[in-house]
């Protein structure tokens, strides 16, 4: 049961965020906001698995997949594992290279431009291929994604070639990952924000919970995230007919 609702602004938009019951529990409240966030347990519900990325560049194409999957998984009430091979391609398509990883911002205009296919359709490979391309199921599979499913790509901050992160955007983080959405961060290994701790013995007052495609982080201090980060946005996924009643 949900009984308290706070109002927030993230890059311009008007979030209603839920506080759940089980946050409630708890004596402290910073910012309207929950002490504590974990959208782990979620991703297990929804069947949405951890992959590993093995000797590849492909952390950004994997923090920007598993943020779409998890959307996309969260409007269904069904998870299914998406290519990141596919959106790696559609990241090179989109921008005339070869490359083996990319920006987010790349990354997305190729999912937007071609779409996303499931992981069975366009496996991941262990090593890169610039000659590497999707079999014609795999394209049909990722138009018919386009046409049912409508992303919607907020920004909450967009990249700068140096790193850093202002207070505001830890903020608007901790507002996303409560209103129940990970958070795709980018640095020279990009990773998943999947929650967020408020503590104060933590460098900055806490720390976020991390899924990273190279299993070797777990967390990351406040404090830590804003020296990393260049950019960070996270996604939302409508139903085409939702999007047209709207």
């Amino acid at each position: 049961m949900l009984n308290r609702i706070a109002l927030l602004f993230v890059s311009g938009t008007l979030l209603l965020v839920p506080l759940p019951c089980s946050a409630q529990k708890s004596p402290v409240v910073s910012n309207q906001l929950p002490v504590m966030v974990d959208l782990r347990p979620e991703f297990s519900r929804l069947e949405l698995p951890q992959r590993r990325q093995e000797a590849r560049g492909t952390c950004s194409v994997f923090a920007t997949v598993e943020a779409v999957e998890f959307a996309c998984a969260k409007q269904a009430d069904k998870g299914v594992t998406l290519s990141v091979e596919f959106a790696n391609w559609a990241a090179n398509e989109s921008t005339g290279r070869t490359d083996d990883g990319d920006f987010f911002h790349n990354i997305i205009k190729g999912v937007e431009t071609f779409g996303i296919c499931p992981e069975a359709a366009m496996p991941y490979e262990q090593k890169f291929s610039g000659d590497t391309h999707p079999s014609e199921t795999a394209v049909q599979k990722a138009t018919e994604f386009l046409k049912r499913i409508l992303l919607e790509f907020h920004w909450i901050k967009d990249w700068k070639r140096k790193p850093g992160l202002a207070e505001s955007d830890v903020r608007k983080i901790k507002a996303v990952l409560a209103a129940g959405y990970p958070v795709s961060a980018g640095s020279y290994h990009s990773v998943l924000f999947v929650g967020y701790e408020d503590n104060s013995s933590q460098p900055g007052g806490g720390r976020f919970l991390i899924s990273d495609s190279n299993l070797h982080e777990t967390e990351i201090s406040y404090a830590a995230a804003r020296e990393r980060f260049c950019d960070l946005f996270w996604v939302k996924a409508k139903t085409a007919d939702e999007s047209v009643g709207m």
